[in-house]
């Protein structure tokens, strides 16, 4: 994440110059732009309004970061209607076992936002991890690279068992009901 701090126009030369003429060959889908969605409808309109970006995009990726913002996910499904948007990130970031423990807030969170986007128009809902071990800071939600604590789904607790969070059942209810 720490390596393509692109503009929006910048990524749309980079898609039309460099990345498109060397992937679209091989049937490899480009995701434009991949971050939170209070910036979809520019990086959308910039990356779609450069015709030969726009035929090597694929869509967008977005992350549920800052908010619904359908009006944003609509806004793009309706005015760049060749372009797909899928979530591609989800993930609460502070992982205190004592504060979730027996808790539905985080797993209705996540349900809250699968569903939005869906009914926003992406075409599928992504999360960050599905399973971390207690490595990280403090002994929590690791390890990765930033020494954030992140959560997941399920956790391996130190003595090798797995530790099933509420989000777990809810992502697994929406995804049984889902459509591929």
């Amino acid at each position: 994440w720490e390596a393509c701090s692109f503009t929006a126009q910048q990524q749309a030369d980079f898609i039309r110059d460099h990345l498109g003429p060397t992937l679209h060959p091989t049937g490899v889908k480009i995701i434009a732009f991949d971050d939170d969605k209070s910036a979809l409808k520019e990086w959308a309109d910039t990356v779609m309004g450069d015709a030969a970006a726009a035929n090597f995009t694929w869509g967008f990726g977005l992350h549920w970061y800052f908010g619904d913002l359908t009006d944003n996910m609509r806004y793009v499904r309706d005015a760049h209607p060749s372009a797909t948007m899928l979530a591609t990130e989800g993930c609460t970031c502070v992982y205190d076992q004592k504060e979730y423990n027996g808790s539905w807030s985080r797993a209705q969170r996540y349900a809250h936002d699968a569903v939005n986007d869906l009914n926003a128009g992406v075409v599928g809902w992504v999360d960050w991890n599905l399973l971390l071990d207690t490595t990280g800071p403090g002994g929590t939600g690791g390890p990765n690279h930033a020494n954030n604590t992140c959560f997941a789904h399920i956790h391996v607790a130190p003595n090798g068992s797995l530790v099933l969070h509420e989000s777990y059942y809810t992502m697994g209810h929406l995804s049984r009901f889902l459509p591929r």
